[in-house]
């Protein structure tokens, strides 16, 4: 499929399953690939820039996400399918505490340290911890 006006050139191609693999505006094309079975997208590269990774869990939520080149971003839930932490081997993590109805309640964030990790471990949902060491 291919669109032009006097500002623009745009085209988008699409697999068999109809998953747009390619879209270029004005000669800059973004390639986009799927997963055959869950249908969900896992890589996405724009011209020479590092490619974007996207790993999913049983759910269909997202359980790491990366950029070519640097530590990767791990995705935790809980049983409720609720965000829980967000962490990185670059050292960076991030925690979220939700109310009994799903509403983000609290978050923090800091180094991945054993104290972060231990304090997240032992922390009242109601109080969690704050910030970083």
């Amino acid at each position: 499929m291919r669109a032009t006006n006097p500002d623009a050139v745009v085209a988008f191609e699409y697999d068999e399953s109809g998953n747009l693999t390619a879209e270029t505006i004005n000669g800059r094309t973004v390639r986009h690939q799927w997963d055959t079975l869950s249908g969900l997208p896992v890589c996405r590269q724009a011209d020479t820039l590092p490619d974007l990774h996207w790993d999913y869990g049983p759910l269909g939520q997202v359980t790491r996400f990366g950029l070519a080149g640097h530590a990767p971003l791990h995705i935790h839930y809980d049983g409720l399918g609720q965000e829980t932490v967000r962490s990185s081997e670059a050292g960076f993590i991030q925690a979220q505490y939700h109310t009994p109805t799903g509403l983000l309640a609290h978050q923090a964030a800091g180094r991945s340290s054993a104290l972060f990790r231990q304090a997240l471990q032992e922390a009242d949902p109601q109080h969690p911890p704050f910030g970083s060491e």
